[in-house]
């Protein structure tokens, strides 16, 4: 949050409110994205937390390696979007 927010009261009472665990399950499960709060787990639906696709297997996370100088690669990954986007 920026410095100069003109409604940091009104910010931080939101941020408080998302990170309540049965509210971050609810926004996980809408936006269908694993939420980082830990405490959220137990609200989440059988669904959800046995979805394979939400959750990486400790093997799968072994083999997996990100870019981390991203801007060395910027070219291709605009190229890659570029071509599911025109599908």
């Amino acid at each position: 949050m920026s410095k100069e927010a003109p409604h940091k009261d009104a910010a931080y009472k939101f941020l408080n409110f998302i990170m309540q665990p049965e509210i971050a399950a609810r926004i996980a499960e809408i936006t269908n994205f694993t939420s980082p709060n830990k405490e959220a787990e137990q609200h989440l639906s059988d669904e959800f937390r046995n979805n394979s696709m939400l959750k990486l297997p400790d093997e799968a996370a072994r083999r997996t390696s990100f870019y981390i100088g991203v801007e060395k690669v910027l070219e291709e990954y605009e190229h890659i979007y570029s071509e599911f986007k025109l599908r």
